[in-house]
């Protein structure tokens, strides 16, 4: 029986060769930066940290395995926060940072201590999203008004080497994400979507496929 397409993308498949460029840098630790080096989880712009932030939970879910910086800053720092009050946060950083640091120490020991064998596990590799961002993002680089929706929806099909049928369900399981995602949420998609098409169209041109404006692919439906 075949693996469902977001395990596993049909072999020699357009949606295969993206998912497979997009993921070959990936580090393996979920740790990604900007350009300037700087840590995607620690950036000033709201969205890119919550990129980061979702890469690094993503690929490791084991807490005293995730670096100890990330979890006092994004995970102990906002629990004491919201318990004792952004007061208690200042005060601990500036006048009791090594005991703040030995009390993160115990939180990971704590959880690791706590750990069933099933969860201490690490996780196997899930590129779903990534194969649901890519279809997302060849119909967004395909959608013409002047297109019905089936068009559309076919074109992106023809690009990725998948029938309609499944561009669209897939197509339809983004939209539900994105009507249920806050503000910040959607600001990180946004930008998200904006760097899986500009890869998209990057292997393009060093492989010389056809582009989603190619008379190749805009043939009659």
């Amino acid at each position: 029986m075949p693996r469902p397409i977001l395990k596993e993308p049909p072999k020699g498949s357009r949606l295969a060769a993206y998912v497979a460029d997009l993921t070959k840098d990936e580090p393996s630790d979920g740790i990604l930066y900007d350009q300037s080096g700087t840590l995607l989880w620690r950036s000033d712009d709201a969205a890119l940290e919550t990129i980061g932030i979702s890469a690094l939970l993503s690929t490791e879910h084991r807490l005293w395995k995730l670096p100890r910086d990330f979890v006092r800053e994004q995970l102990v720092l906002p629990a004491i926060a919201n318990t004792e009050g952004s007061e208690a946060v200042r005060a601990l950083k500036t006048h009791a940072p090594k005991m703040l640091d030995e009390f993160v120490d115990l939180v990971c020991d704590a959880a690791c201590r706590g750990a069933t064998s099933r969860q201490r596990q690490p996780r196997e590799p899930d590129n779903s999203l990534l194969v649901l961002a890519v279809v997302w993002a060849a119909v967004w680089d395909a959608y013409e008004t002047s297109r019905s929706l089936n068009g559309n929806i076919t074109l992106a099909g023809m690009r990725l080497g998948l029938d309609r049928h499944a561009v669209r369900r897939y197509a339809a399981k983004v939209t539900r994400l994105v009507q249920a995602m806050g503000e910040l949420e959607l600001s990180a998609f946004t930008a998200a979507t904006l760097f899986v098409r500009q890869r998209m169209a990057s292997l393009d041109r060093r492989t010389s496929a056809p582009s989603p404006a190619s008379p190749v692919l805009r043939r009659p439906y």
